[in-house]
């Protein structure tokens, strides 16, 4: 079941550069990421949502940034969340919680949150019990689902995957991964592929490096997909991860030898190749319970922790990370 990739970087500018593309330098001393096209801009601009969130662990706070204001508004929670390790996800005017820990106790429970004035609404449990688990939702021919990826739980860190159907608000189970881990990075690519990269297993030595990817047009096992040894890929966890064009995932910052990263990759889908991006311009740490990434005119935002609470934003025309005025601790309440 394993893909034989060859996941070392790229020199070669194999990426389309026709009218109205974007590409970064390509100096020898300039890090190399080939970025999308002016038509993708233009479709991707469909996606967007008006605002991204954070909902800090221990809290009763919900932060909303909303990308016309350019400001960051505080609002209080009508009701209860778990403690910690809950994973968060954006489904338009809504954000879906599910999961988490307190005092011990993992949590199948799952909530909608209504983003304007704070009132929590009860939904369909998962079937299992688990925290550190990322959500990545996916339109799948029409249909809207929500897959839970991994975690941990009283019995350790978990391999088993459910997705929500939101029209049904029904979990149902799906394939497992091929390890048992949690604070994994994830996202879907066009709709037909899940992405998994990286994660924690202390049983399996800790960080891990490893890739996998399930196709669900087939609905067949994960496949992991083998690493050159000479690759830039290293073993991290808690990264973001986000499509960025018809070839590429962006991969930016996560936890690796105890520090937060800045380290910015593009991972090309079709021959498995990772070339190095623009640096962040602070490091960032992305557990589960920081929203996905988000597209909003151009730019993909990001919430992060450690070692600072940020909001990063990385312009996709201008290949740069600028500084987003309204961080946590300036926000209007």
């Amino acid at each position: 079941n394993e893909y034989m990739g060859n996941c070392c970087s790229t020199r070669d500018g194999t990426y389309p550069t026709g009218t109205g593309s974007f590409l970064v330098n390509t100096t020898e001393d300039e890090p190399i990421l080939p970025l999308v096209t002016s038509q993708e801009l233009e479709i991707r601009k469909e996606e967007q949502l008006p605002y991204i969130h954070y909902l800090p662990a221990f809290s009763d706070d919900l932060y909303i940034y909303t990308f016309s204001q350019g400001k960051m508004n505080n609002i209080k929670l009508k009701g209860h969340i778990p403690a910690v390790g809950y994973s968060t996800i954006q489904l338009d005017d809504k954000i879906l919680i599910c999961g988490g820990c307190e005092l011990l106790n993992y949590k199948t429970e799952c909530i909608c949150i209504e983003s304007t004035s704070g009132e929590v609404e009860g939904k369909s449990p998962m079937n299992e019990g688990r925290a550190n688990h990322k959500l990545v939702s996916i339109n799948l021919r029409g249909m809207q689902y929500v897959y839970a990826i991994g975690g941990v739980n009283e019995t350790g860190c978990l391999s088993s995957v459910e997705k929500l159907d939101v029209m049904y608000n029904e979990w149902t189970s799906a394939h497992s991964l091929t390890e048992c881990k949690q604070h994994v990075g994830a996202c879907c690519f066009q709709n037909t592929l899940l992405y998994v990269f990286g994660g924690y297993n202390y049983e399996l030595g800790g960080e891990l490096s490893t890739i996998e990817y399930l196709d669900l047009d087939t609905d067949l096992m994960w496949k992991k997909i083998t690493i050159s040894p000479d690759s830039i890929w290293t073993k991290r966890f808690n990264m973001a991860c986000m499509q960025i064009s018809k070839n590429y995932i962006l991969i930016f910052g996560g936890f690796s030898n105890e520090q937060a990263k800045k380290e910015v990759l593009g991972f090309n889908v079709h021959n498995k190749n990772f070339v190095p991006g623009k640096e962040m311009q602070k490091a960032g740490v992305f557990p589960s319970d920081m929203n996905c990434p988000l597209f909003h005119n151009s730019n993909i935002y990001a919430f992060s922790v450690r070692p600072d609470q940020n909001l990063h934003c990385y312009s996709i025309i201008e290949n740069c990370w600028p500084t987003v005025a309204g961080m946590i601790g300036e926000q209007n309440t």
